[in-house]
């Protein structure tokens, strides 16, 4: 099957090696233009007591995908950029695949649903708790329709 947008809202989940750190949600809002990928990711900030927020840009080739996320004021724990290479299921609904951060690595996981939903009329807000870690919540308003 050919993969032909990964546009869209994405909930995932990264993982340390032995379990060195807890898994991480994270919620993802890709842009996919011709295989051209670009977006923010945010997830809780596992030093303090906040979001940390970053952008990611990449490529889809197929059913892979490379990117890097690129972290923007989460502190200095958050400095160095992280690699993510993956493949696309053949339905186009989740990802996996492992991460490279210096020293480190671990595994990834992300879903959409493909489903068109209606837009909601109230704000809506997600939140993103690990294993033992703080709650990141996004804040998501829709766009009004006429």
């Amino acid at each position: 099957m050919t993969i032909e947008n990964l546009s869209g809202e994405w909930h995932g989940t990264y993982r340390y090696p032995a379990g060195a750190r807890p898994d991480t949600p994270f919620l993802a809002m890709i842009q996919d233009r011709d295989g051209e990928l670009s977006g923010t990711i945010i997830e809780p900030n596992g030093f303090r007591a906040e979001t940390a927020q970053a952008t990611l840009t990449g490529r889809r080739c197929g059913t892979s995908v490379d990117f890097t996320k690129v972290y923007h004021g989460a502190g200095p724990e958050y400095a160095t950029p992280v690699d993510y290479v993956g493949g696309i299921s053949d339905d186009g609904r989740r990802i996996d695949g492992v991460w490279s951060l210096l020293e480190w690595d671990g595994i990834f996981e992300m879903f959409r649903d493909l489903v068109e939903e209606p837009h909601l009329e109230e704000a809506e807000t997600v939140a993103l708790a690990p294993r033992g870690g703080t709650v990141a919540s996004l804040h998501h308003t829709p766009p009004a329709t006429d």
